[in-house]
């Protein structure tokens, strides 16, 4: 096993250590890229080599993972998880820490990346010379995560953003997304008709992804409920009946801090990294579900 502690067979066994070794090969997963066993090549003794040869380089694309600093900081946080004994490996407490410290080089003014983007560029048409503004040809946004007010009145609002929120959320719940075949031979709009005939019928828990259900199980079932509620409000029809972003934050914080034993998050996390690799909003969602504040408060709570 790729994530397994060397020293379980010869020592007296699992420790907490053992865990704390696991983890390492998970952030070196994360950072490389490739799962624990690539072919015949173990990761973890991978990385190991090329981090005590400083050619981590070699393995990573460091231009698309993180700055100088915090992959420093991240790098030599992974490497001391993967030492043979096991009381140099570091504490759970030290490992949060660090992971916060680089979650701040991240986020500092510095390291963000200002670069304008252009999306959608394919929708473009050209405009003469002498005409300052060009025809409104068609609706920006995919179908599928498109407000349906927008669709009658032409008129972007943060209620719009919200809708397209829920349905990304959805995604992530289902483990599908949007415009997954499945949902698309039963209607055009995929995922969006899904969850109002399911919450229609009472019978939203049958389109959650099974393995979240299966991590859920009945000690956290409160928590699933409100993330599956408060998706459910920002896709209301009507833009009123929308919650605004500052609720829908509370409500994930909340639900977050409702865990009673092993949480959902690992799922998860697992679809939004499937799901959106290139994306603002995944990303947020990742920082949200991963680094929030409430979050940290709660998990220590829930461990002590």
């Amino acid at each position: 096993m790729g994530c397994m502690d060397p020293a379980i067979k010869k020592t007296s066994g699992v420790t907490h250590k053992s865990d704390i070794y696991s983890f390492g090969v998970v952030l070196f997963e994360i950072l490389c890229g490739r799962k624990a066993f690539t072919g015949d090549r173990n990761l973890a003794l991978l990385a190991k080599y090329h981090y005590e040869n400083k050619t981590l380089h070699d393995i990573i694309d460091l231009d698309q993972q993180m700055s100088p600093k915090s992959f420093l900081k991240y790098s030599h946080l992974a490497y001391s998880c993967l030492k043979e004994d096991r009381p140099h490996r570091p504490d759970v407490n030290y490992i949060t820490n660090e992971l916060e410290k680089v979650l701040e080089l991240e986020q500092q003014y510095e390291n963000l990346n200002w670069r304008a983007k252009i999306v959608n560029f394919h929708y473009s048409t050209p405009v003469p010379s002498n005409q300052e503004h060009g025809d409104y040809l068609g609706w920006i946004c995919r179908t599928c995560y498109r407000d349906p007010e927008y669709e009658k009145n032409g008129m972007l609002k943060r209620e719009s953003d919200i809708y397209s929120f829920g349905v990304v959320l959805f995604e992530v719940l289902c483990g599908r997304l949007v415009n997954d075949p499945i949902y698309m031979k039963k209607n055009e709009r995929g995922l969006a008709p899904l969850v109002r005939h399911h919450f229609y019928n009472g019978t939203q828990e049958d389109m959650i992804d099974p393995i979240i259900m299966e991590e859920t199980r009945e000690n956290n079932m409160d928590s699933l409920h409100i993330v599956i509620e408060i998706a459910n409000q920002c896709m209301a029809e009507n833009q009123d009946q929308r919650p605004t972003m500052k609720v829908v934050v509370k409500e994930l914080e909340k639900a977050l801090c409702t865990f009673k034993t092993r949480p959902w998050q690992g799922r998860v996390l697992q679809n939004l990294f499937l799901f959106g690799q290139h994306s603002v909003i995944y990303d947020m969602m990742r920082l949200l579900l991963y680094y929030s504040p409430m979050t940290r408060v709660c998990s220590r709570k829930n461990t002590s």
